[in-house]
């Protein structure tokens, strides 16, 4: 009924939205609920009949998963959840000439290919690019690897013709805080602001050298140029 409070297994109000996770070595993790209701094996465990009727909140004791184990797959529930949420923005309110490729993301949730439009009134205008956002289980705590990639690089100062990009905010300078959408805009705005197409001065011996994932570069940053 409205303006009732729900109760889950003996948790009422807001402690209902949470559950403690509890390591073989007794460390405890508290958690979103709905988080952890995407492990099946967690689901399973909440929805047992009577199975918190007399706890004030919500358990899971696993007797044989340590902290160090267990952290990992609290990260994991924040992982899935954000990306789930960023997903779901991203198709339903793009940034200025992005659109989610519907199909990068049919088979895994982890890649995404963002289809981009130069921005009007630009150098780029006219041309279409693709940005390739692959995500690792510590997302959002760790950036994403965010690359230009298919047959169109844009030719920028900051732009490798391999697709890596030389931008602050992919490595030293993330934050939690930002999002996929977050970077879509800074690309937007570093492309939109180029006032010359060329390479970076040192492209040729960059991308005979560096590893796959931009990620792994030693990235130097400066005012104007990498």
């Amino acid at each position: 009924m409205d303006g009732e409070e729900k109760t889950y297994g003996g948790c009422e109000g807001p402690d209902a939205m949470y559950v403690k996770l509890i390591s073989s070595d007794g460390h405890e993790f508290i958690v979103k609920r709905e988080h952890a209701l995407t492990s099946g094996t967690i689901k399973a465990m909440l929805s047992g009949p009577g199975q918190f009727a007399e706890n004030e909140t919500n358990e899971v004791n696993f007797r044989e998963i340590p902290s160090h184990v267990l952290s990992k797959v609290c990260m994991y529930f924040t992982y899935k959840k954000r990306l789930q949420k960023e997903l779901l923005a991203l198709q339903n309110d793009p940034p200025p000439g992005m659109t989610l490729n519907e199909k990068s993301v049919q088979n895994s949730i982890t890649q995404w290919i963002v289809d981009m439009d130069g921005a009007p009134g630009t150098l780029y205008e006219g041309e279409k690019f693709q940005l390739l956002f692959k995500f690792s289980s510590r997302y959002p705590f760790d950036s994403p690897q965010v690359m230009f990639t298919g047959d169109n690089i844009p030719v920028h100062p900051h732009v490798y013709s391999n697709g890596h990009i030389c931008l602050s905010i992919l490595t030293e300078d993330w934050s939690p805080a930002l999002s996929v959408q977050s970077v879509c805009l800074s690309i937007i705005s570093m492309l939109s602001s180029c006032k010359e197409k060329r390479r970076p001065p040192d492209n040729s011996f960059y991308v005979r050298t560096c590893n796959k994932n931009p990620k792994k570069t030693k990235w130097w940053y400066h005012d104007d140029t990498c």
